[in-house]
């Protein structure tokens, strides 16, 4: 296990992703291991795990998934040349959309970069141990109002 970390605003951030892209053998069959990133505002983190990546062999930031149209991440993915993908509620919850792009787009991890939304279960067992958020600790029990992004940490 190969553990991932890196310094932002003078904060460790650690986040386990080889050994989720790696532990399955299922997986074991396919070269390049696709990460997609949802995200819900500036994207900091997003950016972090994209550029440790960027030069990598067999792992790449494939898509990053927002439900804020005018989310700060867009704009980082843009400059990093990473698709994404804005949906809506309905995308999420109803309509499967999201999930038919995640399938599409061949994801082999869902890494959630402060996402504020709840992820449905028909993601959850499509992904069975292969879901990261990397702002598991206490929230949303006991983050209180306005508890995300630099405040969490």
């Amino acid at each position: 296990m190969i553990i991932l970390r890196w310094l932002r605003s003078n904060k460790l951030i650690s986040i386990i992703l080889y050994d989720r892209l790696f532990s399955d053998p299922s997986l074991k069959n396919q070269c390049m291991k696709k990460i997609a990133i949802f995200a819900s505002g500036s994207g900091s983190n997003a950016e972090n795990i994209a550029r440790y990546f960027e030069s990598h062999k067999y792992i790449k930031v494939a898509l990053i998934l927002s439900n804020n149209p005018k989310a700060y991440v867009l704009k980082r993915a843009e400059k990093l040349g990473i698709p994404v993908y804005i949906f809506n509620r309905d995308d999420l919850y109803r309509n499967n959309k999201v999930k038919e792009r995640l399938l599409n787009e061949g994801i082999d991890l869902i890494v959630l970069a402060g996402f504020l939304w709840l992820v449905p279960s028909s993601i959850v067992r499509a992904w069975p141990n292969k879901i990261v958020n990397i702002h598991p600790a206490l929230l949303p029990g006991y983050g209180g109002k306005g508890m995300y992004g630099e405040r969490v940490h």
